[in-house]
């Protein structure tokens, strides 16, 4: 019986240069960036009856994670922070596409 060979998945150092390069040229890209707070259901008559002072009620409990989009893929989960005067999103999860 002959001895099985090891293989090598390592990428060679100019494959890795490739990658690299590619990355660099990707880096600049703006996404948009967007995190939900929660969802709800309505019908066209709840929302025609929306006025000042309404409050809709989400799907999502004030303790839960929110969703982190980019370009509207799902990648992190994070909470709510205030940073400056401004709202702010602490991640707590990296989101994989295997989750």
């Amino acid at each position: 019986m002959s001895e099985a060979k090891k293989l090598d998945f390592t990428p060679e150092d100019s494959e890795l240069d490739k990658i690299e390069s590619r990355l660099a040229r990707l880096a600049d890209v703006k996404l948009a960036l967007s995190v939900e707070l929660g969802q709800q259901l309505i019908s066209v008559d709840e929302l025609l009856q929306f006025d000042k002072g309404t409050i809709v009620d989400l799907n999502k409990r004030s303790d839960e994670p929110l969703n982190i989009y980019a370009n509207g893929s799902l990648i992190a989960l994070g909470e709510i922070t205030t940073e400056n005067g401004n709202f702010g999103i602490r991640i707590i999860k990296i989101v994989s596409s295997k989750d």
